[in-house]
């Protein structure tokens, strides 16, 4: 499972990383506004990310939100477990599985031992063991489509400047493979 990352692509698995943790995130607040309407925008956003934050073992240490985790852990808590079997949070559970992973695998190459986080997972039924470890492509691509299917990525948008350079060097392989 420890597979060696190339340091070059270590931050954008990150990112890609990010990119599940946004989709839990908003689908966490996706939840609570339907199941828990009376609920501030402030006090929603702060539990879905120490949701995230407590399932990842990425605490933040603003003494606000420590003081936050401190208050609601035992619901905080709950909400962790029911990731593994709450319809509203069951579809990503491939996703979390593989941003666990590989955080672990970019954790493992820049030589910090993370390997308890996918213990734990694995204890509260998040962490689908039979799935594979995903190649570094796959994941990032799995979490475009995901990230687009919820609105949260979109593909770059190059300046006109950029574009006219692109369709000349198109050009140029094209005619050079033309000949």
């Amino acid at each position: 499972m420890t597979q060696e990352v190339d340091n070059k692509l270590v931050p954008v698995l990150t990112e890609a990383v990010g990119v599940v943790k946004m989709a839990v995130f908003k689908k966490l607040k996706e939840h609570f506004s339907k199941n828990y309407p009376d609920w501030e925008d402030a006090f929603a956003n702060m539990m879905a990310g120490a949701i995230i934050n407590d399932l990842f073992c990425t605490p933040n240490l603003d003494p606000h939100f420590v003081d936050f985790v401190r208050t609601n852990r035992p619901v905080i808590a709950q909400y962790v477990r029911s990731l593994a079997t709450h319809e509203d949070f069951t579809p990503l559970l491939p996703h979390i599985t593989d941003a666990l992973r590989v955080s672990f695998m970019c954790d493992h190459n820049q030589g910090t031992d993370t390997s308890f986080i996918l213990t734990r997972a694995l204890q509260m039924g998040i962490l689908m063991e039979e799935r594979t470890i995903p190649l570094p492509r796959h994941f990032i691509d799995s979490v475009k489509i995901l990230g687009d299917s919820l609105g949260l990525v979109s593909p770059p948008v190059l300046p006109p400047e950029q574009e006219d350079g692109e369709a000349e060097k198109k050009q140029k392989r094209q005619e050079k493979t033309n000949c």
